[in-house]
């Protein structure tokens, strides 16, 4: 299927769970494969101007494809303009086994924290800060793990729960 200029927002529609609005277009393809009692997508998919709350956060282009022989469905990101710099996230979900493991690797040079509101809302508000990170997201799809190291500056920001502020460097 050749997608383009998908406006994002349908996936909100569509999949209720989300937590976030979500806004930007898509342009791309995604190809429909089954093997071994299992199916899949491979997309190879660009987003344009994606938006998590209102807040534009960037350019993206996402690869996805199915490795028969490991049983693992590959994820590949790269930021390609926007907030999140130098972002690149790959890693894999393994399908041999239930609940799917995961294992990805994710990592931004210094970049706006306040890109990252809208998974925080209701519990920190974000003024100011910038932050480089290198993580691993781990476990399986019902416990997930993220281990790494985060690096914060020029942070000013709102714990909501106690209406106070913090600032630090």
């Amino acid at each position: 299927i050749n997608l383009s200029e998908i406006d994002l927002v349908l996936i909100g529609k569509v999949y209720r769970g989300l937590n976030f609005e979500l806004g930007g277009y898509t342009n791309g393809a995604l190809v429909f494969k089954s093997a071994d009692n299992t199916s899949f997508i491979d997309a190879y998919l660009k987003l344009d101007n994606l938006i998590l709350d209102k807040d534009t956060i960037g350019d993206f282009n996402i690869n996805t494809n199915y490795n028969e022989k490991q049983q693992r469905f590959l994820i590949y990101a790269k930021s390609i303009a926007g907030k999140l710099r130098n972002m690149e996230m790959g890693g894999h979900i393994a399908t041999d086994s239930k609940p799917a493991q995961v294992g990805i690797n994710i990592a931004f040079d210094e970049s706006p924290l306040s890109a990252f509101q809208a998974f925080l809302k209701g519990q920190l508000h974000i003024f100011s800060c910038k932050v480089s990170a290198k993580a691993t997201l781990t476990g399986d799809l019902d416990h997930l793990v993220l281990d790494g190291e985060a690096r914060l500056s020029d942070v000013r920001a709102r714990v909501e729960y106690l209406k106070t502020i913090y600032s630090f460097s």
